[in-house]
């Protein structure tokens, strides 16, 4: 029994692998190949007053600065048909 559960809990992971590559593969081609940990990237964007920012920095740097900020909007990504 134990046996037969770790080959299936195995082709899990496997499977999960390969749906994980297509999600990168679709975000790549659709939104670019995100930067590497220590690669520098711009970010500018408007806010709700229309004041203009521009963030340069490393993805890891972002990470720090703005992991521990609580934003009450929320966005939800679905595929709807």
């Amino acid at each position: 029994m134990r046996l037969f559960q770790d080959v299936i809990l195995g082709s899990l992971r496997k499977q999960k692998e390969e749906f994980m590559a297509d999600v990168y593969r679709v975000l790549s081609i659709t939104l670019g190949t995100p930067p590497k940990a220590t690669e520098k990237f711009t970010w500018e964007y408007y806010d709700a007053d229309e004041k203009f920012h521009k963030y340069v920095g490393t993805p890891v740097e972002f990470y720090k600065q703005h992991h521990n900020k609580v934003y009450s909007v929320r966005v939800l990504l679905l595929i709807q048909p």
